[in-house]
């Protein structure tokens, strides 16, 4: 059963992005989880998909907030980097009620991680999918993940990106992470 009611669910799922409704669903009851006193920090937001998904459960549930981390004007990637995309995410965040649910923190993914301590109890990374680039997400910000919290990675299903790769070599390796995989989304947890 979803934490989302039906109205926000199939709002959510009529956002423009990259990501799968049942994903979405998967993320929202991940954020509902998280208490208020805790963050959710999401690395790559696009048009906001993701981001309504993650803030529309953590109102549902534990209240957390959303800080969306992106380049949007300045991401290296053309089709990211139309100013278009900034501001669907601004509008969609809007148009979903969910302003001062998600905020928006225009950054490059790993200086943004000095801005945060700690206190993270979900990282959703859905940036530079490069092995290169999510093994630098997962070194700036694993230390500021909770003990009990998650890691979320997206495209981690195959080899196809370096996402899989990047979450054996920097975590699973280690043997103090247990993960899940659950669509196109890889969750992992400090093993017990």
């Amino acid at each position: 059963m979803s934490v989302l009611s039906p109205e926000m669910e199939r709002r959510c799922a009529e956002v423009h992005g990259q990501i799968l409704p049942e994903e979405g669903l998967l993320l929202a009851e991940l954020a509902s989880k998280v208490p208020s006193d805790q963050l959710i920090v999401e690395l790559g937001s696009f048009k906001g998909k993701s981001s309504c998904y993650l803030a529309a459960g953590a109102k549902a549930g534990g209240g957390a907030i959303v800080y969306a981390v992106d380049l949007w004007t300045k991401a290296p990637w053309e089709e990211y980097a139309d100013p278009e995309v900034e501001v669907a995410w601004t509008d969609n965040i809007g148009h979903l009620g969910l302003v001062g649910r998600a905020i928006q923190v225009k950054s490059d993914t790993v200086e943004a991680a000095q801005q945060f301590d700690h206190g993270v109890g979900l990282l959703f990374i859905d940036a530079d999918h490069s092995y290169d680039g999510v093994c630098r997400d997962i070194e700036a910000w694993a230390p500021r993940v909770n003990e009990d919290g998650v890691m979320a990675f997206h495209d981690a299903a195959s080899d196809e990106w370096g996402v899989a790769q990047a979450i054996r070599d920097k975590l699973l390796v280690t043997g103090r992470y247990s993960h899940e995989i659950k669509f196109g989304i890889c969750f992992v947890r400090r093993a017990i």
